[in-house]
């Protein structure tokens, strides 16, 4: 059940036309064409991607640095996301 590893019910993300997938895992990422590939072959595309590699923050290695790209540790860096917004 969604609401179950979510912080806010299934009715926020349907109202904010926010598509939560859980369970199919990413392939790849193209970044120039705005598109996810997802383990089952299937592509979506996409305005704007969060990617959650779950409970520990890890740097995603072909991601290094770039602008718009955020790890979130502690709340402080969760504070200076929503600057950025």
């Amino acid at each position: 059940e969604t609401d179950d590893v979510t912080l806010k019910p299934a009715e926020f993300y349907a109202e904010n036309n926010i598509t939560m997938l859980l369970g199919n895992g990413a392939k790849s990422v193209n970044t120039d064409a705005k598109t996810l590939t997802l383990a089952d072959g299937s592509e979506l595309a996409y305005d704007e991607l969060v990617i959650a590699t779950g409970l520990v923050p890890k740097r995603i290695r072909s991601f290094p640095d770039l602008p718009g790209i955020h790890v979130l540790r502690n709340f402080d860096e969760s504070l200076k996301l929503r600057q950025e917004a």
